[in-house]
């Protein structure tokens, strides 16, 4: 993905046309882009960014789509049932048990693939548990950089003294 000015925008190809477009994430509208080489691709791509910006302050409207934290999942009958089983056995609603794992899935989507630019550290759900810190901990391992890993051992530090783990 491209970033500019906090906005996100995807990179595609059509085999049939060779030409590379792409549409901005995360806001109100469909707004896309296209070239035929990667210089005028990302030209592009900024330009979409700062016309859409211009619009949305010349109207008055939110630049990044405001979600509202509901939607409907689709799974199995059996994954279903597996997930109301393990909500019931931890006395826990079925959303706490899905958000956790969302959490969870996002946090390992997101850990190593940061950029020079953001550090991303997932949200540590209150419901970890000393048993899996060690897993928490391997996570945060994955970066690379001194400073980074300086981030990530305070971050670690701070989530024992609070979960008070020795």
């Amino acid at each position: 993905m491209l970033e500019h000015k906090d906005i996100k925008g995807t990179i595609e190809f059509d085999k049939e046309t060779k030409m590379i477009f792409g549409k901005l994430v995360g806001v109100n509208g469909l707004v896309m882009y296209e070239a035929d080489n990667a210089a005028e691709f990302e030209k592009n791509f900024i330009s979409a960014v700062d016309d859409y910006i211009k619009m949305c302050e010349e109207n008055d409207l939110s630049v990044k789509k405001e979600y509202k934290g509901v939607f409907n999942v689709r799974t199995t009958s059996l994954l279903h049932e597996k997930l109301i089983l393990i909500a019931e056995e931890r006395k826990l609603k079925l959303n706490s048990i899905v958000n956790e794992a969302f959490e969870e899935y996002v946090g390992k989507m997101y850990i190593g693939n940061t950029s020079k630019y953001s550090l991303v550290i997932p949200t540590i759900s209150p419901a970890y548990t000393s048993r899996n810190f060690d897993l928490i901990k391997e996570n945060f391992i994955s970066f690379k950089t001194p400073d980074l890993i300086k981030v990530k051992k305070e971050a670690i530090h701070k989530f024992r003294r609070d979960k008070n783990i020795n």
